[in-house]
């Protein structure tokens, strides 16, 4: 017994002496560590869009067609970054596990119905089919408009999710799409919804799978 007791208390020391070497954040600065994040992330989407894609570029689509699509997008944009902030500051924790399978499983069908419902609402411009160059291009640009958002969300959370790090990963992934699928909406004169879907949409998916990547190895909490 009292071999087992000294076992015990040796363990306990062990944990005591690597918890002082690495404290845990405060709430406060785990707040701040959240806000911090969601300032980057929005100023990383502006500089690239403006860097990478000129600005707003209408082309012939109507101004009503652009504020429909890029407004559904920049509604979900924010929803998410905002779950992402507000519901992370309350918690150490992060949301919940559920929560955030739903934000990475919904987000991109969500996208592709306004697409779809875009389509429908303004037939004659939609029906003229993008090229595939242009939709290759296009989802090249919106994975690299997506990059910068997603390692703004990331990095100043690193070593902060003990639960889900890739799960949350994903849903920072995930974001950032949804943030480049808005940016494209605004800068793309294709307004196919093939074309949302293949090059606007479908790197939604792509972010997702690299913020799971990226979660795994940067979010774990480090032993």
């Amino acid at each position: 017994m009292s071999h087992e007791r000294a076992s015990s208390e040796d363990l306990r020391a062990r944990v005591m002496a690597e918890a002082a070497r690495s404290p845990s954040p405060t709430r406060a600065q785990h707040r701040r560590r959240s806000l911090v994040s969601t300032f980057l992330a929005l100023v990383a989407i502006v500089g690239v869009f403006f860097l990478t894609g000129g600005g707003i570029v209408p082309g012939n689509r109507p101004a009503q067609l652009i504020a429909f699509s890029s407004g559904i997008a920049l509604f979900v944009s924010m929803a998410l970054t905002m779950f992402a902030s507000v519901r992370g500051s309350r918690s150490m924790l992060g949301p919940s596990t559920r929560s955030l399978y739903l934000v990475c499983v919904l987000t991109a069908p969500l996208l592709g119905v306004a697409a779809l419902l875009a389509a429908s609402m303004w037939p004659s411009v939609s029906a003229v089919p993008a090229t595939g160059k242009s939709d290759m291009s296009c989802a090249a640009l919106t994975l690299v408009q997506g990059i910068a958002p997603l390692l703004a969300l990331i990095v100043p959370r690193r070593g902060t999710d003990p639960v889900h790090p890739a799960v949350t990963g994903a849903a920072l992934g995930t974001t950032a799409g949804a943030w480049a699928a808005a940016m494209a909406y605004l800068r793309c004169t294709h307004p196919s919804p093939f074309h949302g879907m293949l090059a606007h949409i479908a790197p939604v998916f792509v972010l997702a799978l690299l913020g799971a990547v990226l979660g795994a190895r940067m979010l774990r909490v480090r032993r």
